[in-house]
């Protein structure tokens, strides 16, 4: 807390700061949604380019500490150790099921056997800036041994300072198991192995869905960029960024991130990019300029076993041309304006044939009511529609924090893959959360079923967590409305998702824990049809040293549809441990 006989010049600057803290948060808003298309990374990891003048505009360093604290970003992740630190681990669990092939019937027990290696990089150098964990994990049925597969899980996100102060090299990349089917069952995209290895969070995914509806997506990019600062007069940024993405079925033991099973969708694309953003004219106004463009391919197999596409293999290329220029204005303390203007063209060949060209703009403002909470919400027109945006993280209170978002996006599912994960930043439990408003990452990827084509989709998002001494709570609801752009290719149909979780954590003792969730998903269309489904967990997680956890877990998942043969129910009952050396 400054001291009672802080001068005023020191209160004077401390002002400053605030309001080219409130510039910052409008320039990061015009890189994340001033555009239809941005190459990563959109938010830096905590840390990155510390000693590089202004990261993504010209303010210092401090300032940009500052405003990632605001956002929940600095303070998702603790802080690395300088130089490396590796952590291999090995995990197992056995798993006893009443309906393992998760079908409407005939029901069949079995007894499974988890095997989840896997290992958790972290480097911390003055080069590179890094957080890797990776985990294949192989489930092995006493009985039903056709459904014998590997799933993987894997995180990344770094940096590479190539040339001080001016070449960067930046790598993302989230792997995970989901259903086909969309709704609740398979594992979580972006998600960490301390999600636990049941039904909603199973490492693999594959105990938790048929095995003939889960489909491993994996998602990787590099990004090479030139970022320089020009003394007083503002700073600029010039990249290229090439991303691949892939969903397909699994089947086999196969341990490639990139599987080559029947169906599914690939995604390869590429984007040049640049920007330029003006000093804090006058403390006052900022100006940035940005550019991008982009093209890619998407092609989807068929054969999946799950739309009317098995016989109807799809492709489509794309580009995408943009340009803006934003000016921002701190209007007080707290309270910043951006608006702007620009231009759009995109194109989709193939079946969803589309071609946008006109004009864009967006208006909007953030506020930042205090140190730790930032709001931004803007609306304009941009792919085409005028729509609305919205981030925001509140801190209520030291324990209870809210965040939220509301986004229209325009593509295929993979390219929406790829723009979620270019905003993730490594969060406190492993896994990778939106790093601009601190809230869940990948909203809403893994509770849409699996479709070619492309879509407009609005996804809104609200979380809720307040920690206690000893215990933790947690709400999250979601609602995901993907609707076809122009004309349908076979087996695109529209879907509205809607889902809920509620979670809690209670420290028993120092080394004793019990976490309990109960999750709710309601789905109209899609692949499955309209129907529901919901998931209830309840485990014990004891810590028998610092490197050895056990686990008994309960899990109920049930799903309801139109069809018949969606209608299923299963109980599992698992037992683990996991070693790390």
């Amino acid at each position: 807390m400054p001291a009672p006989t802080a001068s005023r010049s020191s209160e004077g600057r401390s002002a400053a700061l605030i309001a080219s803290r409130r510039l910052m948060a409008g320039a990061l808003w015009g890189l994340t949604w001033g555009g239809a298309s941005w190459a990563f990374p959109l938010v830096d990891l905590p840390g990155v380019h510390a000693g590089a003048p202004g990261g993504i505009t010209d303010l210092a360093a401090p300032d940009a500490a500052d405003l990632r604290n605001q956002l929940q970003i600095a303070n998702a992740l603790p802080a690395a150790a300088p130089g490396w630190t590796i952590t291999p681990r090995i995990g197992f669990e056995e798993i006893l099921s009443d309906n393992v092939t998760q079908v409407h019937s005939p029901r069949q027990w079995d007894l499974s056997t988890l095997i989840a290696p896997g290992i958790a990089i972290e480097g911390n150098t003055r080069r590179v800036k890094l957080n890797f964990d990776y985990s294949p994990s192989l489930v092995y049925n006493a009985r039903t041994t056709s459904n014998n597969a590997i799933g993987q899980q894997m995180t990344g996100i770094g940096s590479i300072t190539a040339i001080d102060e001016l070449a960067f090299i930046d790598v993302r990349t989230a792997a995970g198991v989901q259903s086909g089917l969309g709704g609740l069952g398979g594992g979580a995209i972006g998600a960490s192995e301390t999600g636990g290895l049941t039904a909603l969070g199973n490492a693999a995914g594959l105990t938790a869905a048929n095995q003939n509806a889960s489909f491993q997506t994996t998602s990787a990019g590099v990004s090479p960029y030139l970022q320089h600062q020009f003394g007083d007069y503002g700073s600029g940024r010039l990249g290229y960024s090439l991303n691949m993405s892939q969903t397909k079925q699994i089947k086999g033991t196969q341990f490639n991130p990139f599987p080559s099973g029947a169906g599914g969708q690939t995604l390869i694309s590429q984007e040049i990019n640049g920007n330029y953003n003006t000093g804090n004219l006058l403390d006052t106004f900022q100006n940035t300029v940005q550019f991008s463009a982009s093209q890619s391919r998407s092609t989807f197999g068929g054969g999946n076993g799950l739309t009317t596409t098995a016989a109807n293999p799809y492709s489509s290329n794309s580009s995408t041309t943009t340009f803006s220029d934003q000016v921002s204005a701190a209007l007080s303390h707290s309270l910043s304006v951006q608006v702007s203007a620009g231009h759009e063209t995109i194109k989709y060949s193939g079946g969803n044939q589309r071609n946008i060209d006109g004009m864009t703009w967006q208006a909007g403002g953030t506020w930042v009511p205090n140190p730790d909470s930032s709001i931004t919400l803007s609306y304009g027109h941009q792919n085409g529609a005028d729509s609305l945006s919205f981030d925001g993280h509140y801190q209520l209170s030291a324990r209870t924090s809210l965040s939220g978002s509301y986004h229209e996006t325009l593509g295929t599912q993979l390219q929406n893959l790829q723009q979620q994960l270019q905003l993730a930043t490594p969060g406190a439990n492993g896994g990778l959360i939106n790093g601009v408003n601190g809230g869940p990452g990948f909203v809403g990827t893994s509770a849409l079923g699996l479709q070619p084509g492309v879509f407009r989709t609005k996804t809104f998002n609200v979380s809720a967590t307040n920690v206690q001494d000893r215990d933790s709570f947690t709400l999250t609801m979601t609602l995901s409305d993907q609707t076809v752009s122009g004309q349908a290719v076979a087996g695109q149909v529209a879907t509205l998702s809607k889902s809920g979780t509620v979670s809690w954590s209670h420290e028993i003792k120092p080394d004793l824990r019990l976490s309990s969730s109960f999750s709710l998903n309601l789905q109209n269309g899609g692949v499955g049809g309209t129907g529901n489904s919901w998931a209830a967990n309840t485990g014990v997680f004891y810590a028998l040293s610092s490197t050895v956890t056990t686990s008994l877990r309960y899990s109920h998942f049930t799903r309801t549809g139109s069809a018949a043969i969606f209608n299923i129910d299963e109980n599992q009952l698992v037992a683990g441990l996991t070693k790390k050396f």
